[in-house]
């Protein structure tokens, strides 16, 4: 009766450690953002915390400087129109970017307006997905 007990107890605890588990990986695949005029609405707070911000990068305003490595880039909601935020990275490129393409970069939105990147990523096109 009582090893009975023990192994019941033993298996609440397992099953517990493995929900926790699947639960803390499906919430680190996941990626938050905010579009670029949720940003801009927050304020003051936006300069205060970092954030991920995503968008379409704007045609005609990537500049890739290869000899520094900086890229600046432009995001916006839409990629035409509609609130437009200025992006600077220092890194590698992701490969695939380039105008029209969905962006997420993550860092801190700076007093100046600019959008100082710590790291960017390219959403996956629908090209990629089964059909």
């Amino acid at each position: 009766m009582r090893r009975r007990r023990w192994l019941w107890g033993l298996a609440v605890i397992v099953v517990a450690l493995l929900g926790l588990g699947v639960r803390g990986w499906y919430d680190m695949t996941r990626v938050y953002y905010l579009t670029v005029s949720e940003l801009q609405a927050k304020g003051e707070a936006a300069y205060s915390e970092g954030s991920r911000v995503g968008g379409t990068v704007v045609a005609g305003s990537v500049e890739w400087d290869k000899r520094q490595g900086l890229l600046r880039f432009h995001l916006s909601d839409d990629g035409a129109t509609g609130q437009v935020l200025p992006v600077v990275y220092r890194g590698t490129a992701p490969d695939g970017f380039k105008a029209g393409a969905v962006a997420i970069a993550e860092g801190r939105l700076g007093r100046d307006g600019v959008f100082q990147a710590t790291q960017v990523l390219l959403k996956c096109p629908h090209r990629y997905l089964p059909q």
